[in-house]
């Protein structure tokens, strides 16, 4: 099994363990500004907020191609569920 953009033999290892088990792959995300403040917060500093955009985006991409081979749960911890 192999997925564009998905580098390394250890991923693809996990991948097809992964499939293979029935297991699901979590993806944590959250809004750019958010994610920001709490960098800032926890370390002082935080890259550009468009760095923090473009990492988030390519995740979302990343995530995306793996989900045609195994399930992918997408959970947003910037935004309040209650």
């Amino acid at each position: 099994m192999t997925v564009p953009g998905l580098t390394g033999p250890v991923s693809q290892q996990h991948l097809v363990v992964i499939d293979g088990c029935g297991g699901i792959l979590v993806h944590l995300t959250g809004q750019p500004d958010q994610i920001a403040a709490r960098l800032l917060a926890r370390d002082g500093h935080t890259p550009p907020l468009a760095r923090v955009s473009a990492l988030i985006t390519a995740y979302a991409d990343t995530f995306g191609k793996l989900a045609a081979h195994a399930p992918v749960i997408t959970i947003d911890t910037t935004t309040s569920t209650a």
